[in-house]
Order: C-alpha cells, then structure tokens, then sequence
C-alpha cells in the first residue's frame, strides 16, 4: 500500500493494523489474523503479510481492511483452499428466477496432473431475449461433503470480462426440488453483478452430483 501523491507525503507506517478476513462461501469456519508489517515511512511503502494456519477446504471472499486513526480502507479478492483428491461435480437442469425459466449446465473436475477441467454455462430467458452466462477460463474447484464451489472466468452474452461464482448442493436423488443452484458475477473492478446473482435455488428439473471422496452418506 502507498500514500496517494499530494502536496504532504504521509507516514504510512501508521497505516496500521492491517486486518485480513477469509469468510467462507460454503459452510465454514471464518479466519481472521491481523497482519505483520515492515517498511512504510514518510512517502514509503508499507507491506503487509497476513499468515493463516490449519485453512480447511472451501472458497473464501479474502477481505483486507486497515484500521487506526491515520488511514482508512479495504480490498477484497478471493481464495480458493482446495484438495484435487476430494471428488469432482457435474449437473443440468432448470430454476425459476423472477418469474422467468433459467437452464444451468456445469462439470468441473482435477486431472490426474492437477490441472482443474471446468465449464459452466447458465442461460436466464427473459422476455426481452435470453442472457447466456459462460465460463471462458478456469479458476478454482472446492468440494465439501454435499457442496461444490466452482470460479471461472466468463463473459455474458459473449463479452465482457467477468468472474463466475457457482456454488451447489446435491441433496440426494433424483435432484428435482432437492438440490440447489447459485451464482454470483463479479465485474472486472470485484462488483457484484446484481441482476445475475441470486443465492442457492431450489432446482425444478435436472440433476446436481457432488462426487465427494469424504462425503457423509
């Protein structure tokens, strides 16, 4: 972190504490550390590093914060924590989203050398024509039990420069009105998309499988 230019170089050695938050997508434990610091000074840059120990599988929405009487401000980012070794998901189907029918396809999986497979595709039809929400690039695969987060890059209605939250739940056989569907999109600046996002939704057709190595049956 570095003091904006102006007229007065500001001490960012005061910019302290820097407290880093990992809160979970999925069920699960929420860190919270305050980070150690070294540098800063007048003009000068501070860094901070934030160490957290025993961090079990999940996605977490990785929130940076400074406090004190001196400086102010915060970031987020995300962090996936992942087991290639757990399982992998795949699943179709359909939901009512505000009134209107919404179809869903997604697989993501760990290749024996590591390398995450991963496509998810989510079609909205609104009555002024259908919004396709598509994977581009593949970023992270959690597994927990029952539950699944996938990140992948992704465009919507075939541009644009997005992040793609998938979170699901698969509650057991044969899925209608049992297993769920969410999403979240997150613009290029981390801005939740909130036309297209909407938590966890009961499935009306299809089917969600989480093929989890150290599920609960």
């Amino acid at each position: 972190m570095e003091k904006a230019d102006d007229t007065t170089q500001g001490n960012t050695s005061l910019a302290v504490p820097v407290t880093c938050t990992l809160n979970p997508l999925l069920p699960g434990a929420t860190y919270t550390v305050t980070a150690t610091t070294r540098g800063g000074g007048i003009g000068g840059t501070l860094t901070a590093t934030c160490l957290f120990a025993s961090v079990t599988v999940n996605t977490y929405l990785f929130v940076t914060s400074i406090g004190g009487n001196y400086y102010t401000g915060s970031s987020q980012s995300l962090l996936a924590v992942y087991d290639p070794s757990l399982g992998f998901v795949t699943g179709s189907g359909t939901i009512t989203r505000n009134g209107n029918l919404a179809e869903f396809g997604f697989n993501a999986k760990y290749s024996s050398n590591g390398t995450l497979l991963a496509n998810v595709l989510y079609v909205e039809h609104q009555p002024t024509g259908d919004v396709v929400v598509q994977s581009v690039a593949t970023q992270s695969l959690s597994i927990i039990e029952n539950l699944a987060a996938i990140v992948t890059k992704g465009v919507v209605n075939g541009t644009g420069d997005y992040t793609l939250i998938t979170t699901v739940t698969d509650n057991g056989e044969p899925g209608i009105n049992l297993d769920l569907f969410g999403l979240e999109v997150r613009d290029s600046s981390g801005a939740i998309v909130s036309g297209l996002t909407f938590p966890k939704t009961r499935i009306i057709r299809g089917n969600i499988q989480v093929h989890s190595s150290k599920r609960n049956n």
